[in-house]
């Protein structure tokens, strides 16, 4: 059976929508703590998670983003989730590699968990991104 938790609120809203309190990302991290030593730091202006050296989520605007593949994307996309999208002034940005959970699933933490576990593995099977060359001063 699914383990409940309460879920605090987010902070005032920003420019890019709500943003999310310190307290709404410790309750992220918990609900994420059966994975493992999970680590969580700052990415933009939320949170990234870790497991095994990869990030394989991120909390941003209130929302938690998962790495998908295709079949966790399929099986996400059946329970109500979004691809991550965002704008800049000349575009918006579609990132189809996360996904956000829908809100009313994050009282399920047996449901997270399991995609959170597909998450780490999609994160570790995505191809590496190549490094920019970094000319020397």
């Amino acid at each position: 059976m699914a383990k409940k938790k309460s879920k605090p609120g987010p902070s005032p809203n920003s420019s890019l929508g709500p943003k999310h309190s310190q307290d709404f990302a410790d309750f992220i991290a918990d609900i994420l703590a059966p994975l493992g030593p999970v680590q969580m730091g700052r990415l933009f202006s939320g949170h990234g998670f870790k497991l095994d050296g990869v990030n394989f989520a991120m909390l941003l605007r209130s929302t938690l983003f998962l790495r998908v593949d295709e079949a966790l994307a399929a099986d996400m996309d059946k329970a109500g989730a979004k691809p991550f999208r965002y704008s800049t002034a000349k575009r918006s940005v579609t990132v189809a590699s996360y996904r956000g959970v829908p809100e009313e699933l994050l009282d399920d933490q047996d449901q997270i968990v399991d995609w959170a576990r597909r998450a780490v593995a999609a994160a570790k099977a995505a191809p590496k991104k190549k490094k920019r060359n970094q000319k020397s001063k």
